[in-house]
């Protein structure tokens, strides 16, 4: 008469604690798994006295594990991030100056 999932579950239950003295029976300290990886690259170029460029990149992959005590518990956090970036920068007379970035 006892539910599948309880009956999966009792083999983590360590018997012989006591509510009053210990609330927690069962007690553990699961291992956090963080991989992070990442690369930047940035190039400039000047591409004549009055124009200059620029492009840039970055990666990021950061996931993070931090499992629970029992099965399906836990969580996990899937950090992935890419940057792209575009610059223009021209001399449009002796007073002007005109920027694009895009990303």
């Amino acid at each position: 008469m006892i539910n599948p999932v309880s009956q999966k579950l009792l083999q983590y239950y360590l018997p012989g604690s006591s509510l009053a003295a210990t609330p927690n029976n069962i007690g553990g300290n699961p291992r956090t798994t963080l991989n992070s990886d990442q690369f930047t690259g940035r190039i400039d170029d000047n591409v004549d006295e009055r124009n200059q460029v620029f492009g840039q990149v970055s990666w990021l992959n950061s996931p993070q594990s931090a499992p629970g005590l029992f099965p399906l518990q836990g969580v996990a956090h899937p950090l992935n991030a890419e940057l792209v970036a575009l610059g223009w920068t021209g001399t449009l007379g002796t007073t002007k100056v005109n920027e694009l970035r895009l990303g």
